[in-house]
């Protein structure tokens, strides 16, 4: 072996020991931020994704019973306003 083989060598087991030694960390990160993605998802858009049903199967059923809540939902009383502010006490 001649010693450029030698560098290619050194450099070869020097980059696996840093990608083993990042895996861990890169599949944590992944995880973390599917995570966080599921746990704070907004109400908007599409009201089913087939990857969250696959991750969470109860989800459709969930998102279906929201939206029928939603739209059985009564309309919200208009504020009372016969109620007249308090009056000052005139004995101060």
């Amino acid at each position: 072996m001649t010693s450029i083989d030698y560098f290619v060598l050194i450099g070869g087991l020097i980059l696996a020991g840093v990608a083993i030694c990042c895996l861990p960390w890169l599949c944590q990160r992944l995880i973390r931020s599917l995570h966080h993605s599921l746990r704070n998802s907004s109400g908007g858009g599409s009201a089913f994704n087939p990857f969250h049903e696959m991750v969470q199967p109860q989800a459709r059923h969930i998102i279906e019973v929201q939206q029928h809540r939603h739209a059985e939902a009564p309309p919200a009383a208009p504020p009372d306003t016969n109620n007249e502010p308090p009056q000052p006490n005139p004995s101060t």
